[in-house]
């Protein structure tokens, strides 16, 4: 389960997230099985963390850094990643299903083809 210190942290806005990341380079933030649907998350730094199972359906995350992050099996569907970094990700199983990724860098991300794909965008983990 998600860690609800990091939780509260992330709800303070990008400005005191990012600088709590950089004022803690040894902490992994883990936030698995949290719900993020409908916020607004653009310029975040979620680089190495744990995302497994986040519902991030309809969220802004542009501009995001998520290179090596852990999304597996996360919802990122009605959302924008425009101009995110994604590369060396891990997105096995993750549902991007209506999403603007105009921008967003893929490169050498860990994914399952099988599983990605342009769904109705009903998809939603509570």
């Amino acid at each position: 389960m998600s860690d609800e210190e990091h939780k509260k942290i992330l709800k303070q806005g990008s400005e005191k997230w990012n600088q709590w990341r950089k004022n803690n380079p040894d902490i992994i933030p883990d936030l698995r099985h949290a719900n993020l649907k409908h916020m607004d998350l653009h310029n975040y730094d979620f680089h190495l963390a744990y995302l497994n199972w986040v519902n991030f359906n309809g969220s802004d995350l542009k501009n995001c850094d998520f290179r090596c992050a852990h999304l597996e099996d996360a919802v990122i569907a009605n959302a924008d990643i425009s101009y995110a970094d994604l590369r060396e990700a891990n997105i096995c199983d993750c549902t991007f299903s209506n999403t603007k990724q105009e921008g967003t860098l893929f490169t050498l991300c860990e994914q399952n083809l099988n599983t990605i794909y342009a769904g109705s965008g009903d998809e939603d983990h509570d």
